[in-house]
């Protein structure tokens, strides 16, 4: 049986594009001889579309697209055996729990020959799929059966269906197993439509999962998933195929829409034992933050080439899907905003790409050099202007307020906020994308100004600490020097008052990121990242913990009103992690 990879890059609620992109590759992999095509999960709708399934016209839009289609393949079915399976939302049979399921369904010269639900209901970190979907397994047994395509009896999973294995947070997240229940059902193949997210480490991950399956079972999986950006979430288009021994038999490159015809011989092997992967796949899942962590600060340039693909997919598809055609930000001179403009030039073009320098009283003349220096090394449209008149206005206006007091923040954090409301009039002007340009350190403890460095579109490197951040900097460097050398070796500063360093209010970052991870990404209270911190041979106190720990509660609104940031983490700010402004429970933790 050929069988086609498609791994399409929808947009959510685009029903008119992504039922193009569908019907392009349905044809475009007919005349190319495959038999099946695949596409990933929702593909018609986009994922996740979020509460757009609440509205009733969703139902009603995607219908009208699956009628469209069927009778496109129905056209195509008729002249050789030929089927398609796709992924979109179907209404839920009378007396489920919500009236929509997240459907795989089957093409043929029949038109619609099947409907397949998904069975396992995903409900953490990033999904809320519980909040839309009823579970196949809820339903009818017809709608998680096998189904005959040809003289092969195929096995249908969507997405979260072949992670029943995985093991977090200590237990298993579902006591069933879609994958087993399909293998005893007599299948000889199983394919899984995808829409699964891209962290650092995850693509091993996954497929050391599929193939552990695949041998433990004896058959081969089919994998596709979508390619991609929506919002914050990134797909790495990581499709591909392996046989009943757990083997790669082919697959598409990770972060391109290349083709993949596959001839898979559909024979269920006797004897399948469950495989090495198990162990090792529970081992990375449990560890995989840590170790990708680790890989990135260390300079593992294949870690630092997905995060880097990764965000420079994510600029890209955020500023097209969302209509931006060029992207500015204030280019301050400092390693982030450095390593945001060259990632926003590999993702939209050096000529879509404007950066603005905007010297405050306390700007040094070397980081004025220094970011004159990296727009000029790259090529980047280059303007700058003097915020100082502003600033003295400002503080001017503010002094009959202001009077009898010190010096001090609110005074200091006038400079970030001009700044952006300068970027802002130009954003708003020529309908420019600002990019913000700060980190997951900064974001952790709230050492960013609201309304200041905090404004943007878009954060890239949101989920990014300020050790990776310079690991990614050294790895854009890694050909020639893009970024300015002064740039990575100078000590990071604000520069809102004279001879500011960051190390003035915070630990050394290379100890603060440790710190923030075992916070942030472990969930883990003071005394347990001191156990953990210790334990790898960090030199901290408890009190340094818990100083970080009420700095990272007291950003929290902060981050509220951070723009949307790129994940590439398992653990990032925003939809993946979620915490209340007003709480008392910092008192019990401390």
């Amino acid at each position: 049986m050929k069988i086609a990879l498609a791994n399409i890059n929808p947009i959510v609620g685009d029903f008119h594009g992504n039922l193009e992109l569908v019907t392009d590759a349905v044809s475009k992999f007919y005349q190319e001889g495959a038999d099946l095509i695949v596409f990933p999960e929702l593909a018609l709708v986009g994922y996740p579309p979020q509460d757009l399934l609440l509205r009733p016209s969703i139902l009603n839009f995607s219908n009208l697209q699956l009628e469209v289609l069927a009778k496109h393949v129905q056209d195509l079915a008729s002249k050789r055996d030929f089927h398609v399976i796709v992924g979109t939302v179907c209404e839920s049979p009378e007396g489920s729990a919500t009236s929509i399921v997240n459907a795989a369904v089957v093409l043929s010269a029949e038109g619609i020959l099947a409907k397949r639900a998904k069975s396992l209901i995903p409900h953490y970190d990033v999904f809320n799929e519980r909040r839309y979907f009823a579970s196949g397994s809820e339903l009818p047994k017809e709608w998680t059966a096998p189904v005959k395509l040809g003289n092969t009896m195929v096995g249908i999973l969507i997405c979260e269906d072949s992670w029943h294995d995985t093991v977090k947070y200590g237990r298993e997240l579902y006591q069933e197993n879609p994958t087993q229940r399909l293998a005893h059902a007599g299948c000889e193949l199983l394919i899984n439509l995808s829409a699964s997210p891209f962290q650092t480490g995850k693509k091993s991950l996954r497929r050391q999962l599929i193939a552990n399956a695949a041998e433990s079972y004896g058959m081969p999986i089919v994998y596709v998933n979508q390619l991609g950006a929506q919002d914050e979430l990134i797909f790495d288009g990581d499709s591909f195929a392996v046989n009943g021994s757990g083997e790669l038999i082919g697959e598409v490159e990770s972060f391109t829409r290349s083709e993949c015809v596959l001839d898979i011989e559909c024979i269920r092997k006797e004897g399948a034992q469950k495989s090495k992967y198990m162990e090792q796949a529970q081992e990375q899942d449990a560890d995989v933050s840590r170790t990708a962590r680790f890989q990135l600060v260390s300079g593992d340039e294949g870690a630092l080439a997905e995060v880097h693909q990764a965000i420079v997919t994510g600029i890209r598809d955020y500023a097209a899907k969302n209509r931006f055609s060029r992207a500015l930000l204030g280019l301050s001179g400092g390693i982030d905003s450095a390593v945001v403009a060259c990632l926003a030039v590999d993702a939209l073009g050096v000529e879509n790409v404007l950066v603005f320098s905007m010297p405050g009283k306390f700007s040094s003349s070397h980081s004025i050099d220094d970011a004159e220096a990296l727009a000029k090394t790259n090529g980047i449209p280059y303007k700058g202007f003097s915020i100082k008149f502003l600033q003295s206005t400002v503080e001017l206006s503010l002094k009959p307020y202001f009077e009898g007091t010190e010096r001090g923040i609110a005074e200091e954090n006038i400079q970030a906020r001009l700044r952006s409301l300068s970027l802002m009039a130009i954003s708003n002007k020529f309908a420019h994308m600002l990019l913000a340009t700060g980190n997951k350190s900064e974001l952790a403890v709230g050492h960013s100004t609201l309304y200041g460095d905090m404004c943007g579109a878009l954060a890239p490197i949101g989920d990014l600490y300020k050790t990776e951040v310079y690991a990614l900097a050294r790895y854009l460097n890694r050909n020639s020097e893009r970024i300015p050398q002064n740039i990575i070796d100078k000590p990071p500063s604000a520069e809102l008052r004279p001879d500011q360093k960051d190390e003035d209010l915070l630990p050394p970052y290379d100890v603060l990121d440790k710190v923030l991870h075992c916070l942030v990404e472990e969930d883990h209270s003071v005394a347990e990242a001191l156990d953990v911190l210790k334990a790898s041979g960090v030199e901290v106190s408890k009190e340094l913990i818990a100083e970080v720990e009420q700095m990272v509660w007291c950003a929290e609104y902060k981050r509220k009103q951070f723009g949307p940031i790129l994940r590439v983490s398992q653990k990032a700010f925003g939809i993946g992690r979620r915490y209340p402004l007003t709480t008392r429970i910092p008192d019990f933790l401390s």
